[in-house]
């Protein structure tokens, strides 16, 4: 029995997972001068972005007003909602803000869930003691403190409970 080998020639660019600015600018350039690309936006497309979503690293390195650090009151009332949800013996995927109760602290998670729809994008929360807790309780309090920055979950498909 004989084995082929095909040697595959790939058409895809070299685009890894970690961006890299350098790779993109010589792409873009070797394909503006290869390809006859539209230069033109399309029609109703803004020349110009201008929102708090619009930054660049630079604006942010010197200013650390995109993280909040959990205080102890915080972390307690965490803690509480890990054991609450544990009592109710349910899947992970029932965990939301009835099943994670933070009666404190969700006003804080609002007021940080409109600054990543409106604001910056993104919010950095310090001072979880993640070594502290097993994997599960890890996800179970990851799922409830996202419970109450965005109250909707998405989901690819039917697979698991909740």
């Amino acid at each position: 029995m004989t084995t082929a080998h095909v040697q595959l020639t790939t058409q895809q660019p070299d685009i890894q997972y970690v961006p890299n600015a350098e790779k993109w600018k010589a792409r873009t350039q070797q394909r503006l001068e290869t390809e006859k690309l539209s230069r033109e936006l399309p029609p109703g497309f803004p020349t110009k972005l201008i929102s708090d979503l619009v930054w660049e690293g630079d604006q942010l390195k010197d200013a650390y007003d995109w993280t909040y650090e959990l205080n102890e009151d915080e972390l307690n009332e965490i803690e509480h909602a890990l054991v609450h949800f544990q009592s109710l013996k349910k899947p992970i995927g029932f965990v939301s803000q009835e099943t994670f109760p933070l009666p404190q602290l969700h006003a804080t998670l609002r007021d940080i869930s409109k600054e990543l729809h409106l604001g910056r994008g993104f919010k950095v929360l310090r001072g979880l003691p993640v070594d502290k807790h097993t994997r599960e309780e890890n996800f179970i309090i990851y799922a409830g403190i996202s419970s109450h920055v965005a109250p909707v979950r998405g989901r690819q498909d039917f697979k698991y409970e909740g």
